[in-house]
């Protein structure tokens, strides 16, 4: 970390990015309720659906939070459902 003041082009940066241990949330949106329930299961992830919306019957519409983002463990992803 500088101590202080501004860095200049020729001064060397470190950047620290975090490693998503538990993995990263899957993409579910697109597939019927069950089975988007047991790949989040498969993820120690669980499927809570938030809301229904119009849309094809039974199949996950959204998920939140979204696909690729880290996940941790026991976390709950909410879904909008197609009634």
């Amino acid at each position: 970390f500088p101590s202080k003041g501004t860095l200049s082009s020729f001064d060397t940066v470190r950047v620290v990015v975090p490693v998503a241990l538990n993995g990263k949330i899957p993409d579910v949106s697109g597939l019927p309720l069950e089975e988007a329930r047991k790949k989040l299961a498969r993820h120690h992830l669980a499927g809570l659906v938030q809301a229904y919306a119009e849309g094809k019957h039974g199949r996950v519409l959204q998920q939140f939070p979204k696909a690729g983002l880290a996940s941790v463990e026991n976390m709950t992803i909410k879904l909008v459902v197609g009634r």
